[in-house]
């Protein structure tokens, strides 16, 4: 495949660090005598804790080609809040600490600079992974397999596809205020075409998300039910961390015993998500030594609506534009 040949294998091994980086991971070729399916490895990079001075070193110093799509998952929902709040001004919201690390490293690399040619180094650097975000966003819809084809194509005989997929997603509420909100106005106003600009991690394990929701005394979780008949529109975006199933290969066998709650195998949801609200709960649960009340939405899986998707590039481009600090 010849994205495969775009990915620079020695960069990527110095921005990331390991434990924190997952992988979208589309076949190459299928086995039919094993039912298997190839996985590439590289094809994206979703990293959420990078080590700023390995990113300075290898993206900024040697300019990274734009093929290497790799995103940071934290600068990605800063900006989808941004988006989604209608922000005109980028420090809007709170600048998450990856950003601020970066501009502390520009100033104590380039003490001999200028405020403004800083603030165009600055502006290069949010560019160029601006870019990246867009381009994982594209190549989603390019190179990934619908999760129908892919269940078809790894059926061994006998065994039984999954009648539906159920994923879950947990929100710390002070990272991700921004998108609740906003969700939950579209569920009163509109509970049957519900449109998440924002790119999500979900998990097939519901305990898994009890580690993302916060210290605090609430949390939101959302129950996310993929019917078959919905298959043929969900794409297989399954995401592994790090180490290999099968030495880089899946089926469904695979599938089923990860539903097991010790992984933390995900599937990451595109932007333009669409959703059919179907009911919240509460419940009272014990987690990470809290006793913490939740609101679990319940939706359906639709498909995906990208009209929003231009205006989500533009602003964000707007935004960067227009920033006069460091």
């Amino acid at each position: 495949m010849e994205v495969k040949k775009s990915i620079s294998k020695k960069t990527s091994k110095h921005i990331r660090k390991k434990k924190d980086v997952f992988y979208l991971t589309p076949y190459t070729d299928f086995e039919p005598d094993t039912h298997t399916i190839q996985i590439i490895d590289d094809i994206f990079q979703w990293g959420y804790d990078d080590d700023v001075d390995d990113f300075f070193e290898n993206v900024i110093k040697n300019l990274v080609s734009p093929d290497f799509y790799y995103m940071n998952y934290r600068i990605a929902n800063f900006f989808f809040r941004l988006f989604i709040k209608g922000s005109d001004n980028f420090d809007d919201i709170d600048r998450p600490s990856f950003i601020n690390e970066l501009t502390d490293k520009i100033k104590s690399e380039y003490t001999d600079l200028d405020n403004e040619t800083k603030i165009t180094i600055f502006k290069s650097i949010l560019i160029l992974i601006k870019n990246s975000l867009i381009n994982l966003i594209k190549h989603y819809n390019i190179y990934l397999i619908s999760i129908k084809d892919f269940f078809e194509k790894t059926k061994i005989i006998n065994e039984t596809i999954p009648e539906q997929i159920i994923l879950y997603r947990g929100f710390n509420i002070r990272f991700n205020e921004e998108i609740i909100i906003d969700i939950i106005k579209q569920i009163r106003d509109n509970p049957n075409n519900i449109i998440v600009n924002s790119v999500l991690s979900s998990s097939i394990s519901e305990k898994v998300v009890f580690r993302f929701l916060g210290t605090g005394e609430r949390g939101i979780i959302w129950k996310i039910i993929v019917p078959q008949s919905k298959y043929k529109d969900f794409k297989y975006s399954f995401v592994k961390k790090n180490y290999p199933i099968r030495q880089n290969t899946i089926t469904i066998v695979d599938y089923n015993n990860l539903l097991s709650d010790s992984y933390e195998y995900e599937f990451l949801l595109n932007y333009g998500l669409m959703l059919k609200y179907i009911e919240t709960k509460q419940e009272t649960r014990r987690i990470n030594s809290i006793d913490m009340s939740l609101d679990i939405y319940i939706f359906e899986f639709l498909g995906y609506d990208f009209s929003s998707f231009a205006n989500f590039q533009s602003k964000i481009s707007k935004l960067i534009s227009e920033i006069d600090n460091v």
